[in-house]
């Protein structure tokens, strides 16, 4: 990930949404902009065969894997460009960006279950 420049928050995420026999199917990720740029390096082959690998090891069942990484990797991450939006629309006396980043960050990871 860090040789192609993935944004990992993302990258992570979305490893969390795909069950792995569908990583490596192109149709499967189209959705998935992260995975669908790490799949484009020469590299991708050789780092599904080891995360793969590394989840047999772990031997947990999807639906836990799943559920982890939603827990952790949130869906919104506060970026610069769009802080600096707020920030400039509200020197303007338009909060509305503002208020939108406070309410979405609030609780930046989505579709956790609970139990």
């Amino acid at each position: 990930m860090q040789q192609t420049m993935a944004d990992f928050t993302c990258t992570f995420r979305q490893l969390g949404e795909l069950e792995p026999q569908a990583m490596s199917d192109a149709a499967s990720i189209q959705n998935h902009w992260a995975l669908v740029r790490l799949s484009e390096a020469r590299q991708w082959p050789g780092w599904l065969n080891t995360y793969n690998d590394r989840l047999q090891k772990e031997n947990v069942c999807d639906d836990t894997r799943r559920l982890r990484m939603r827990r952790v990797n949130p869906v919104y991450v506060p970026r610069n460009w769009m802080m600096q939006e707020a920030i400039a629309d509200a020197e303007k006396g338009d909060y509305d960006k503002v208020n939108f980043l406070l309410k979405i960050l609030r609780k930046p990871v989505r579709g956790r279950r609970e139990g």
